[in-house]
């Protein structure tokens, strides 16, 4: 579907600011069906919350290694940070991931994505929101200062704009309706169950599309190539690497440990552009990141998986529960 998006962009037989409004109403429409149609009929007293946080330390731990960015001399360091971190850790946990865990293991316990997921949403999302509303305030006083003008403070106002866009986050409110449902174990019906399953459904194929027709429009590397290497490293390499570490610390169970890596080794997430764009920082980066991480995790999902398999890091008990 990435393939036949790239080309119906690239040819202009779809018009680009087509698939961007898809792309809108799959987020804004969709995607809350996508979430919670994985939980409403589970059961929640069975979930297990050990992926979030393996995916919450290990993106936090990645990001705080990007601090030693601030060790070096670039002309605005805190906007290298910034646009360098977010596509690191932002990870495609949900249209890439889901169909590569499934194929992987059972899809029986596909939950696990939906609550590393909760990582992007709960921790990366907020914390980019607020440094990037302090970025802002830092290059303003930086403007102020050289005209003598009155320096800005960071307002409450700012802090509510921040926790306004995350409690609208479409899929936080599938979270929220998808837990809840859960929760208050109510009934499923026929035709709330087929409208969960074909919006759902539409979420994974016309994302791929919108992610094809996304690369058809941006150059191949739009930023310095040290940071899209400094970035590669830590999308495919350093996170999954704190991930298994996390896992060995907190002994965590060799299949619920497999799951956690290989998660942590996708591709960057799409919104890590619409972010970017929205923050007004880093969107070269955060193109650039989309378009190399969904060619190369596949060689980065295969690597961790022999290696997890050849030094027999994380033995697989069958007979353990799903999560």
């Amino acid at each position: 579907m990435i393939a036949i998006g790239f080309c119906l962009a690239k040819f202009k037989i779809v018009n680009v600011d087509i698939f961007k409004k898809i792309n809108t109403f799959l987020f804004k429409g969709c995607f809350v069906c996508l979430v919670a149609n994985n939980l409403v009929t589970r059961d929640i007293s069975s979930f297990s919350f050990v992926p979030f946080v393996i995916g919450a330390l290990s993106l936090v731990t990645t990001i705080l290694t990007f601090t030693l960015i601030f060790a070096f001399k670039f002309d605005d360091r805190f906007e290298v940070f910034l646009s360098t971190a977010l596509p690191a850790v932002y990870v495609n946990y949900v249209i890439i991931g889901l169909p590569i865990f499934n194929s992987i293991w059972s899809e029986a316990e596909s939950s696990i994505v939906f609550i590393i997921t909760l990582s992007n949403d709960l921790v990366t999302v907020p914390l980019y929101l607020a440094l990037t509303a302090f970025y802002h305030v830092y290059r303003n006083n930086r403007d102020h200062r050289e005209k003598g003008e009155p320096e800005e403070k960071f307002s409450l106002r700012t802090c509510g704009g921040i926790l306004m866009s995350l409690a609208t986050n479409p899929i936080f409110i599938g979270y929220i309706i998808g837990f809840g449902w859960s929760g208050l174990k109510l009934p499923m019906f026929t035709f709330l169950d087929t409208i969960l399953k074909y919006l759902s459904d539409t979420v994974l194929a016309g994302s791929c599309m919108c992610v094809g027709s996304f690369l058809a429009e941006h150059s191949l590397i739009s930023c310095h190539w040290l940071q899209f290497v400094v970035c590669l490293v830590g999308r495919h390499i350093l996170m999954p690497s704190f991930s298994l570490l996390y896992c060995k610390l907190l002994k965590i169970d060799g299949r619920t440990a497999r799951q956690c890596v290989i998660m942590t080794a996708l591709p960057s997430a799409v919104a890590s552009y619409l972010l970017s764009t929205n923050g007004g920082v880093g969107a070269g980066v955060a193109s650039t990141m989309i378009f190399w991480t969904s060619i190369l995790f596949l060689p980065a999902v295969i690597g961790w998986l022999e290696l997890i398999e050849k030094l027999n890091i994380f033995p697989e008990n069958t007979d353990a529960p799903a999560v």
